[in-house]
């Protein structure tokens, strides 16, 4: 561990360790479950360093799942185009990091209906991918008749529930959500459903009779 004496280092390295081995705790156990000495133990910094910089556990709690949408938001910045892509795309992403869904799932277990924590930050996040399906259904591409908002919902729901809910999703197809099989399969379903997604095909024009 870290010299008892140890200050926060200028490039902050400190404090990065810190949120990481805060995330992997908070992700294990939630925030009841979590005690700063364990976070302490496992980043190799002392308590007194985690309370300079992030005052409380709450303080903490709140910078580890800052951390993790400033990752998502990076992503965001590179996903594909193409809806069937993006779909696969966030459920690669979901699948590679476990932590994100373990730390909104123990949000959720303590949700009162409140405001959430960095509520103006997140929804800024999901605000941009909402802005994304409406720029793809003004240019054509999904179908308009899909409200923008419930679209990018169930989009989520596609593409992190079955990495959040591994033993579902091995009790309905028989595969481990890591397993290349299913890796292909969900692959190749999302991007089939992402054609159903696309606007339907104008009717064609009705015969006049008069045609030349």
């Amino acid at each position: 561990m870290a010299s008892q004496s140890q200050a926060p280092d200028a490039a902050g390295g400190s404090r990065q360790a810190i949120i990481e081995a805060a995330v992997a705790e908070f992700a294990a156990n939630g925030f009841e479950g979590t005690r700063i000495e364990t976070v302490a133990q496992r980043s190799g910094y002392n308590k007194a360093l985690i309370y300079r910089h992030f005052g409380d556990k709450a303080g903490l709690f709140r910078a580890a799942l800052g951390s993790k949408f400033a990752h998502r938001a990076a992503l965001q910045a590179k996903e594909p185009e193409a809806v069937g892509e993006r779909l696969v795309y966030w459920f690669e992403r979901t699948l590679a990091d476990p932590h994100f869904m373990r730390l909104i799932i123990h949000e959720a277990l303590g949700d009162q209906g409140g405001e959430v924590l960095d509520e103006a930050a997140r929804r800024r996040y999901y605000d941009a991918h909402i802005a994304g399906i409406a720029a793809l259904q003004q240019r054509g591409a999904v179908s308009a008749e899909l409200e923008a908002p419930y679209l990018v919902l169930a989009m989520i729901a596609a593409t992190v529930f079955p990495s959040t809910f591994p033993q579902i999703t091995r009790l309905v197809t028989g595969q481990a959500v890591d397993s290349p099989a299913f890796r292909q399969g969900w692959g190749r379903f999302l991007e089939t459903l992402s054609g159903q997604l696309q606007p339907s095909a104008a009717p064609a024009a009705e015969s006049t009779g008069d045609e030349r």
